[in-house]
């Protein structure tokens, strides 16, 4: 009887260490707090919380994780457009021979150098006929959509590409 209590402490001490553990190296990095930062729309902010918090989660809570990542990956491209306006007006087709097109493409180019390699996305600059955009090549879709293949927010993320796909082409509907 006394060496199942023993065993039982033990169990609970080594459990209460590891959960102190997990808290210590997580910090402020939980899913709440990751989903906080994408309503808050501080995109960069939400994908590196959610990035270090995939190792330590559950199937389940991997699956929330994987599709909030995708979709703050949409989000900030999106907001990145809205930042570089002028530059990705500037670098786009047709305009390859103006001196404003290397500058606006070279700004563009380093500051998603920059994001990609904080944060494992996979933006870049696509160039358009009016005015070119930013977009995912799916790094963070395709992990998600490997990982869960029968998810139904699988349909969320495809309807968000389907609108950015409608919105850069220019008058054409897809089908």
């Amino acid at each position: 009887m006394r060496v199942k209590l023993i065993a039982a402490a033990v169990i609970a001490a080594l459990a209460a260490i590891v959960i102190c553990c997990i808290l210590l190296f997580t910090g402020k990095n939980t899913i709440e707090s990751a989903i906080d930062d994408f309503e808050d729309k501080d995109y960069a902010d939400a994908i590196n919380k959610l990035n270090a918090l995939i190792p330590l989660s559950d199937y389940e809570t991997s699956e929330k994780i994987y599709y909030y990542r995708a979709r703050a990956l949409n989000a900030l491209a999106n907001e990145l457009e809205d930042d570089f306006d002028d530059e990705l007006k500037a670098a786009s087709l047709g305009l390859e021979e103006t001196p404003k097109f290397k500058k606006a493409q070279a700004k563009i180019n380093g500051s998603l150098e920059k994001i990609n390699s904080a944060s494992g996305a996979d933006l870049e600059l696509i160039l358009e006929r009016q005015k070119s955009i930013i977009a995912s090549r799916g790094k963070f879709y395709e992990e998600f959509t490997a990982k869960y293949k029968g998810s139904s927010l699988i349909e969320d993320l495809d309807f968000e590409q389907l609108i950015k796909t409608e919105k850069t082409q220019e008058g054409d509907k897809p089908l």
